[in-house]
């Protein structure tokens, strides 16, 4: 892949895709906050929020699209509620907002600033204040990255106040960064179960399935996490229940072929 018109190209880029395909599979959520950590140390970013879409439509309309957000977390999570609160109502509003961007761009990949979604009178508004400046933020890059047909990953990408609003380059350069990863986004997603018909997976399931994936016995799985066996073997029977599997190599087909097997074949979308 090509990097950006204007893009200045160095190797760290590559380098971080190198070191994410090192990550085992049971290890996802340790090579997303490395994705997240290295996304803010590289364009000066103060945090990440992520969250993972699902929709029932074949094509996104900005109006009407049956939206439901999975999952949803932070790099660095705010400590205070207030905070917490007000950067999560930022993001239902944007949410919108970077969908109908999103629609315009080839095969559906996006990188905006608040710049490219509003005008500059936007940024004097209650709205602006109420969502970012009232959180200290003064700039955000939302990220959109296609998984499946319907289901994507959604990053904002937050700068605080009292520094400069992103430049067109850093926002190139996330969206540079982000655009070879659906491996990582579809194990993602795996890991949480957050597909448009699938049932998520609770915190304790998803500790199971990662020793699952890492060829744990239950005996073993049962001791570390400190259970009885007859509870794990309940959460093992979840798990492949909301996979619609029958055993661990049903599990292991599933994260190979990066695609739930409720669902059939996914292709990405064009």
């Amino acid at each position: 892949m090509s990097a950006p018109a204007g893009y200045v190209f160095d190797a760290s880029i590559q380098c971080l895709w190198d070191d994410l395909a090192e990550f085992p599979a049971w290890e996802v959520d340790r090579a997303f906050n490395t994705l997240l950590q290295f996304l803010c140390d590289d364009v000066g970013a103060q945090n990440v929020s992520w969250l993972l879409i699902s929709h029932t439509r074949d094509e996104f309309q900005t109006k009407g699209t049956d939206l439901v957000v999975n999952a949803s977390g932070y790099l660095h999570p705010p400590t205070d509620q207030r905070g917490c609160s007000a950067q999560q109502k930022a993001e239902a509003n944007k949410l919108e907002r970077v969908i109908a961007r999103c629609v315009s761009f080839p095969k559906n990949w996006s990188a905006v600033r608040l710049a490219d979604i509003h005008e500059a009178e936007w940024f004097g508004s209650a709205e602006f204040r109420e969502h970012y400046l009232d959180c200290g933020l003064i700039d955000a890059i939302w990220c959109a990255c296609p998984v499946w047909p319907h289901a994507d990953v959604y990053l904002g990408i937050y700068r605080t106040g009292g520094l400069i609003p992103f430049s067109i380059r850093e926002r190139d350069r996330c969206g540079y960064a982000l655009r070879q990863l659906r491996w990582l986004y579809r194990r993602l997603m795996l890991s949480h179960c957050a597909t448009a018909n699938g049932s998520m997976m609770t915190h304790t399931e998803r500790q199971v399935l990662n020793h699952l994936l890492a060829g744990d016995s239950e005996k073993i799985i049962a001791a570390n996490l400190n259970q009885s066996p007859h509870t794990t073997h309940d959460h093992v029977k979840s798990i492949y229940r909301k996979f619609h599997i029958r055993n661990r190599a049903g599990l292991l087909s599933t994260w190979l072929s990066g695609s739930p097997v409720a669902h059939g074949s996914h292709h990405p979308r064009r």
